[in-house]
Order: C-alpha cells, then sequence, then structure tokens
C-alpha cells in the first residue's frame, strides 16, 4: 500500500512539475512574443521621427516638458523674437521650420504680440505652427490664424500651406498610434507622438 501511494505521490508530482513547466513556457514565449510585438511597432515611431530629422526641419518646441521620440531632434525655445526663430547661424539652413506650443497643462502664455509673430512667420516664411493643447485655441482665432467654429474638445491644432490652412484636433485622433503603443504609454505622450506620426505620413503639412 505505502509503495502504491508512493508511486502515485512521484506520479503527481511528475505531473505538476510538467504543468509547471509548460506554463513557464508558455509565459516566456507570450512574454517575448509581446516584446517583439512592441519593437516592431515602436519602431514604427521612431522611424517616423527620423523621417522627420531626414528632412532639414527647425523644429522648435516653447512651454511644458516635450515628451515626444526621444529620437526627435528638436531645439527648445524660450521666446518668440526674430532671432530666436532663426536659430544659429552656424547651424546648415533648414529647409522647413515648424513652431511646436507645447501647452497640455495651459500654463502657456502666449502674448498678443507672439501670436503676431508667429502669423507673420506662417504668412510670409511658410512657418508650421502646432499648437498642442486647449487652451489657447480661443486665442489663435481671436489673432486671426482661423475663423470657423469648432470642437471644444479639441487638444491640438496646426497651421500650414503659408498659414492658409488649418486643422483643429490634429493630434487628437490616437489611431494613427500603434496600438501597442497606445497600450503602453503615458497618454499624456499621445499628442507629441500623434504629431510626429501625421507630420512624417501626410506630405501636405511641410508642403512637400
Amino acid at each position: 500500500m505505502n509503495a502504491k501511494r508512493l508511486i502515485m505521490t512521484l506520479v503527481f508530482a511528475a505531473i505538476l512539475i510538467a504543468f509547471v513547466v509548460w506554463i513557464t513556457s508558455a509565459f516566456i514565449r507570450d512574454a517575448g512574443r509581446k516584446n517583439r510585438l512592441w519593437n516592431e511597432q515602436a519602431k514604427l515611431v521612431t522611424d517616423a521621427a527620423e523621417s522627420l530629422n531626414n528632412k532639414k526641419i527647425d523644429i522648435m518646441v516653447m512651454g511644458e516638458d516635450f515628451n515626444g521620440p526621444k529620437n526627435l531632434s528638436v531645439r527648445h525655445i524660450n521666446d518668440l523674437r526674430f532671432i530666436t526663430l532663426e536659430g544659429d547661424e552656424t547651424v546648415p539652413a533648414h529647409k522647413y521650420h515648424i513652431v511646436i506650443i507645447n501647452d497640455p497643462n495651459g500654463t502657456v502664455n502666449l502674448t498678443e504680440n507672439d501670436y503676431k509673430t508667429l502669423l507673420k512667420r506662417a504668412r510670409e516664411d511658410s512657418f508650421v505652427v502646432v499648437y498642442l493643447g486647449s487652451a489657447a485655441i480661443p486665442q489663435f482665432q481671436k489673432n486671426g490664424f482661423f475663423f470657423d467654429s469648432y470642437s471644444e474638445t479639441a487638444r491640438s491644432a496646426i497651421f500650414y500651406n503659408g498659414g492658409r490652412s488649418y486643422e483643429i484636433g490634429f493630434a487628437d485622433n490616437t489611431s494613427v498610434l500603434p496600438e501597442v503603443v497606445r497600450e503602453q504609454i503615458d497618454p499624456n505622450r499621445f499628442p507629441a507622438m500623434v504629431m510626429v506620426m501625421k507630420l512624417a505620413q501626410d506630405t501636405r503639412y511641410l508642403g512637400e
């Protein structure tokens, strides 16, 4: 009887060990699959940023901490003076200029002169102006960037084509981001990431 019980115990132990090994292997395989999927889809975003880097764009960011792709080349500015927007004279000339006002929490205080400067550079020098936030959209409208009605839920805007074209809610649709990326990153990063994907994918914005 004891021998039979011992055999049954050993068989049960073997089955239990085999089950644990199978579960562990399945978990490792699933983790590996998810990791590969993340790397593949995250690469779509980094590739989009790299494609912008290769287009000789002077991307300027003013406002709150910018949380776009780490490999996106940007320069941070503190004001919108002419000399600031022109940049370093020792840097080779850029083909395009993008000014990003990063204001997700509504802390950036643009003056009336700032709006005039942005509109002037958009119309006369084909600067692309991107606003990431919602608080100042009414001020962009008030200062002549656009005149039509817009959704009050909009959290971004872009002004391009010499200031003649615009898109309110430009970076609001997260469906352009790979699904795995949407699931893994902080939602606060969505607008900057969507902006990069759309600028890289749609040639209208840079007038190419």
